[in-house]
């Protein structure tokens, strides 16, 4: 499946996150010194939403 992003639909978007109507599911955030634990962790099928790396 793919999709091709419009400037519409991401001002959607945008609009909905700013109101707070639009809420990721966040499954687990790792640091930046942990990208490839979290590249694996998202490859593994373990997670059930989005995988973050923060940068401090």
């Amino acid at each position: 499946m793919s999709a091709e992003p419009s400037s519409k639909d991401l001002k959607t978007l945008a609009q909905l996150a700013n109101k707070g109507l639009l809420k990721p599911v966040v499954s687990k955030v790792f640091p930046l010194d942990q990208a490839v634990e979290a590249l694996k962790f998202s490859e593994s099928g373990q997670s059930y939403g989005k995988v973050v790396i923060t940068i401090d």
